[in-house]
């Protein structure tokens, strides 16, 4: 049941975002990508990231957006200074404005959450220019009340993409 209702609630943020405002970024003809009224000179290196942290290896295996709506593919190690990506498109005006404060929103309202596992999920928002840079992880195989609101943007975040962990 627990399931259901966080798929539920997933598919809703995703309407939302989806049918929210269309400012963020916009392509023109040329295929160049420029900002719009929702990325700001005070957001303009944003970096919204999600994925799996696997502690046995320290690596982190995830995605993310950037604010030119650019979505990627990486990989990290906590051994590591660098981090390896790949380009796999773009996201919409509409999904990026909407992600963009709903992440922001929910670390204003959960602003701790870490727990110790072998594989925990995590989402990421970084804004330099203000000197943010946030991290929420949980244990991946449990969906505990205290997760719930990162759990269900981790799954509306994957649905973007057409993204699996």
């Amino acid at each position: 049941m627990k399931y259901v209702l966080s798929i539920c609630v997933s598919i809703c943020i995703l309407m939302l975002g989806c049918g929210g405002t269309t400012s963020g970024v916009v392509k023109n003809n040329s295929g160049d990508v420029y900002r719009t009224n929702c990325i700001t000179e005070s957001t303009k290196d944003l970096l919204i990231r999600w994925g799996v942290y696997y502690d046995s290896t320290g690596t982190l295996y995830g995605y993310e957006i950037d604010a030119n709506a650019r979505l990627w593919r990486y990989v990290a190690s906590t051994k590591k200074s660098n981090y390896e990506r790949d380009s796999i498109g773009t996201v919409s005006a509409s999904q990026l404005c909407f992600f963009k404060d709903t992440v922001r929103n929910t670390f204003i309202k959960i602003q701790s959450l870490f727990v110790p596992a072998k594989t925990r999920h995590f989402i990421e928002y970084q804004n330099p220019a203000n000197q943010v840079s946030l991290r929420a992880m949980w244990d991946a195989r449990y969906q505990t009340y205290g997760s719930k609101e990162f759990r269900s943007i981790f799954d509306s975040l994957n649905t973007i993409g057409k993204v699996a962990n």
